[in-house]
């Protein structure tokens, strides 16, 4: 079951990333027509912060699932079908998501930007 919790996570992982780097999330400003505001600068790095966020806390609760679930299976071989059953499993995933999904929004949120400190941002042409 974890197994198969590590494997979603890595596809959520490897699509995350994809949106990131392909710009979906954060166009290229050289595609437009008009400069953006400075709202929606600060909007869409705050959503590829959340994205990037989200996906290093649940490759970690993911990697954390296992390493545990291994150690169960080899220090409490005859005991490990007793105390590793689906809804222990499928409750530890679900936390593990929760954890990660809470620590991407606190994180994200408390990134400081690099316009945060500036009292004026307003784009510059060349």
């Amino acid at each position: 079951m974890l197994v198969a919790y590590n494997a979603a996570v890595d596809l959520l992982t490897i699509l995350f990333d994809a949106l990131v780097v392909t710009d979906a999330v954060n166009p290229s400003l050289a595609e437009q027509d008009s400069l953006p505001e400075a709202e929606e600068i600060e909007g869409a790095c705050r959503v590829e912060q959340g994205l990037v966020a989200f996906t290093m806390f649940a490759c970690l609760g993911s990697v954390l699932l296992l390493s545990a679930d291994r150690f169960v299976f080899i220090v409490f071989p005859l005991r490990y079908e007793s105390m590793v059953s689906l809804r222990r499993a499928l409750l530890l995933a679900l936390t593990s998501t929760v954890a990660a999904v809470a620590l991407a929004l606190w994180y994200s949120l408390s990134v400081e930007l690099p316009w945060d400190k500036a009292k004026n941002f307003r784009h510059v042409a060349n």
